[in-house]
């Protein structure tokens, strides 16, 4: 009346204004609102189960997921590799082996040169189940992911596994287990032999008594094992330890004591080090979810 409009349409907007303050009608725009959204997803090959799942979608800012083999693309490779001179970079990403090992300062490693890199690598790939093989143009793992990881490092610094099984033939072996927490493999090398090793951190340094660096041996210091297993871990990196024993005589082995004997007092191994891998994103994965 006091902004002389019609006493008719002032009347009916006061009936909408009234019918509008109670929302019956909400509860199915919200459900036909969702039902489109579930239906633009379904096009790009996202089912949705629940339709609230669509709003809780809608609203996400970030996602931190880790789901291998989904979101990653189930390839484990190993990325740093610390020894008593330092650490060491294995460059690139994926299975195929023709990436070189660098320093931190991006310089070449010549593995024959550095002898505690070297066992480190042939540990790795000689106490391994797994098997790397080339499909077409691409190389895949058979076994499990982190042996596969190892043998496919030793791989890029030159070392051929198929090769391996001839120049150093396996004569027994230990297998890993929960309990042990390593594997060890024995090895005829020469008229020798040499015990190799994989395992755990907190185990392998129990079955060390010396470490390798500058060609010589020298007592193994628990503390600056323990300062490099946190530097990498800090990283978000996985760490593996490796360890080998050589020496004279004929070798024999026990299953039920765990031990591989007649290698050079196979409780005390000259070299450790420990050992990242890796996973990352498939490449298509962040456009998907954006």
């Amino acid at each position: 009346m006091l902004r002389r409009q019609d006493a008719v349409e002032t009347f009916t907007a006061a009936i909408a204004l009234a019918v509008g303050a109670i929302p019956e009608g909400l509860p199915t725009a919200v459900t036909i609102t969702l039902a489109i959204g579930m239906a633009r997803m379904a096009k790009r090959r996202a089912v949705i189960r629940r339709l609230p799942a669509v709003e809780t979608l809608g609203s996400t800012t970030v996602i931190c997921a880790d789901k291998t083999g989904t979101l990653t693309e189930n390839q484990m490779t190993v990325q740093s590799i610390w020894t008593p001179h330092g650490e060491i970079r294995a460059t690139g990403t994926g299975y195929a082996p023709d990436v070189l090992l660098c320093d931190t300062d991006d310089a070449p490693v010549p593995v024959n040169a550095n002898a505690a890199l070297r066992w480190s690598l042939l540990a790795g790939a000689c106490s391994n189940d797994a098997a790397l093989v080339r499909d077409g143009t691409r190389w895949q793992i058979v076994g499990d992911p982190t042996e596969g990881a190892m043998l496919v490092v030793a791989a890029k610094a030159g070392f051929n596994p198929e090769r391996l099984a001839t120049t150093l033939p396996q004569v027994a072996a230990i297998p890993f287990s929960s309990e042990r927490q390593y594997m060890a493999t024995l090895h005829r090398d020469g008229t020798d032999h040499v015990v190799l090793a994989k395992g755990a951190v907190e185990r392998m340094p129990s079955m060390c008594g010396t470490m390798g660096a500058d060609g010589a041996l020298r007592p193994l210091d628990r503390a600056t094992v323990l300062r490099a297993t946190e530097m990498l871990t800090s990283r978000g990196l996985r760490v593996l330890a490796t360890g080998m024993g050589a020496g004279a005589g004929t070798p024999t082995t026990s299953t039920k004591t765990n031990q591989v004997r007649g290698a050079d007092r196979p409780d005390r191994w000259p070299i450790h080090h420990e050992r990242p891998r890796h996973r990352r994103w498939r490449p298509a994965t962040v456009p998907a979810l954006r």
